[in-house]
């Protein structure tokens, strides 16, 4: 596999983890645009790897804490939404596993746009969030909360949880769908939350995705080092930029994206 390949894969990958596009969606787009087919489940696995790596280097100070304190309120609430994402997997596995053939991907797309409209939508109506305060603790770390007791209900956990199972759907953003239920349900730390209950999903997705046998790989090994440290990379970053838009609650202009991408999938699926 080219070199190019492997980095425009490595950057998609970085950004749509953490943008709310998903990261999913933009792989099957592109897996089929450059004709790369099942056997290169090494290259997913390490991309994905990578994007896990942004998220311990963002967030290692409050996840340092966690893990000092495993019975912590926060850590239930997210045992609680890792239960929900599992058992949604269970029991729509098959219709999971058919939906990334992408032919219906528009339409997980714009359901995405329509979320973040109807998220900002809402958020502004009731005046949720509060900018400087998300400023502050999702985008510069300062005054950074109480890690250990997120003031997150057993409700809202479980909604999220739920809307992240069902984000597994390629074109429904992981990040994006649960921020923005986050935002309407008023999390404050909305953000935080959700990339920090993408740490245990990654890692069950890694290891249901290698006891399936996704050892193989035709791509060279210094290849995939630079493409998982580019993905690194580009996850730090997207991650500060969408608690920036977040605290703005300007997430919507990835709608608009989304809206535009779909109709351009529609309109080539006519061609």
């Amino acid at each position: 596999m080219p070199i190019y390949i492997l980095l425009i894969l490595a950057i998609v990958q970085g950004a749509t983890e953490f943008l709310p596009i998903s990261s999913s969606g933009h792989l099957v787009i592109l897996y089929g645009l450059f004709g790369i087919d099942g056997g290169e489940m090494m290259l997913t696995i390490l991309l994905h790897i990578s994007t896990l790596v942004a998220i311990l280097i963002y967030y290692r100070k409050e996840l340092l804490v966690l893990l000092s304190h495993p019975l912590c309120p926060t850590n239930r609430r997210v045992v609680v939404s890792t239960i929900c994402t599992a058992l949604v997997y269970i029991c729509m596995h098959s219709v999971i596993e058919k939906s990334f053939d992408g032919k219906y991907i528009f339409v997980c797309f714009t359901l995405t746009a329509m979320l973040l409209l109807i998220s900002e939508y809402v958020t502004e109506r009731k005046n949720i969030l509060s900018r400087t305060n998300q400023v502050m603790l999702e985008s510069l770390h300062c005054d950074t909360p109480d890690i250990k007791n997120l003031p997150i209900s057993y409700t809202q956990a479980i909604a999220i949880g739920l809307t992240q199972g069902i984000a597994i759907f390629p074109g429904i953003s992981r990040s994006g769908s649960t921020i923005a239920v986050g935002n309407m349900m008023g999390i404050k730390y909305a953000p935080m939350y959700s990339f920090i209950i993408s740490i245990p999903t990654i890692i069950g997705s890694l290891i249901l995705a290698l006891s399936t046998g996704g050892m193989s790989t035709n791509t060279y090994t210094l290849g995939l080092i630079l493409s998982m440290v580019v993905c690194s990379i580009v996850g730090v970053f997207c991650i500060r930029l969408v608690g920036r838009l977040n605290a703005k609650n300007k997430l919507s202009y990835f709608a608009y994206y989304l809206i535009a991408l779909s109709t351009i999938l529609v309109v080539l699926s006519f061609v």
